[in-house]
C-alpha cells in the first residue's frame, strides 16, 4: 500500500481552518500530492500534481468544514457563564446528567424520596428482613448525602453514589447497596 508507506514519511504542508486541519501527503509512487481527511465519518482524498493547487482545493474543504465546527471562545463568555461551568466541572456533572437536569420536576429532597419509598415498600407485604436491610441501606445512604451537603435528588451526582459505594466493605455488600439506591431512585 503505497498510503501506508508514505505516511510514515509525515506531511509535506497542511491547510487549516480554525479547528480543521487537513494534511497534504507527498505520493512518491504517483508522483502527485494527496490531501487526506474524514468529513461525515467517510474517509476522502483530494490529488494533484502541483501543491499549490491542491492546498487551496484543501483549504476550500477545511473552511467548509469548519464553518460547520463550533468553537467555544472564553473569552466571549461572562463571567456568570464562566462560574456555571466551574461549578459543572467542581460537580463531576456529565452530559447525560446535564441532558436529565433540563426538564427535571420541583426538587425533592432525599430524605423525603427515601420515606416515601420506604412507606410503600412496608405495606405491600414485603418481609420484615427485606424492610430492615432497605431501611438500614437507604439511611447510610441518607447519613453520607448529608456530610456532603446534597438534600435534594437533583443535586446528587454520579461522583456521589460512586463515593457512597467505596464505603462499603465488600463487593457484594456495595452491590446490594446499589441496588437499594436504585430502587428507591
Amino acid at each position: 500500500m503505497a498510503g501506508h508507506k508514505d505516511a510514515k514519511k509525515g506531511a509535506v504542508d497542511a491547510a487549516r481552518s480554525g479547528p480543521v486541519k487537513i494534511p497534504i501527503y507527498w505520493e512518491a509512487d504517483r508522483q502527485t500530492y494527496c490531501a487526506r481527511y474524514v468529513q461525515d465519518g467517510v474517509r476522502k482524498r483530494i490529488r494533484n500534481k502541483d501543491l499549490k493547487t491542491l492546498k487551496a482545493s484543501a483549504l476550500k474543504v477545511a473552511k467548509k468544514m469548519s464553518s460547520a465546527t463550533p468553537t467555544l471562545e472564553v473569552d466571549n463568555l461572562t463571567d456568570h457563564q464562566i462560574a456555571v461551568c466551574l461549578e459543572v466541572v467542581r460537580r463531576g456533572i456529565t452530559i447525560a446528567e446535564l441532558d436529565k437536569l433540563d426538564g427535571a420536576p420541583d426538587d425533592v429532597l432525599v430524605a423525603d424520596a427515601i420515606e416515601e419509598f420506604l412507606s410503600a415498600k412496608s405495606g405491600r407485604g414485603r418481609s420484615e428482613r427485606n424492610y430492615r436491610t432497605l431501611r438500614s441501606n437507604l439511611s447510610k445512604l441518607q447519613a453520607f448525602l448529608k456530610k456532603r451537603r446534597r438534600k435534594t435528588i437533583r443535586s446528587v451526582t454520579s461522583t456521589d453514589f460512586d463515593k457512597w459505594l467505596q464505603g462499603a466493605p465488600s463487593a457484594r455488600t456495595a452491590n446490594n447497596w446499589r441496588a437499594s439506591a436504585v430502587n428507591c431512585w
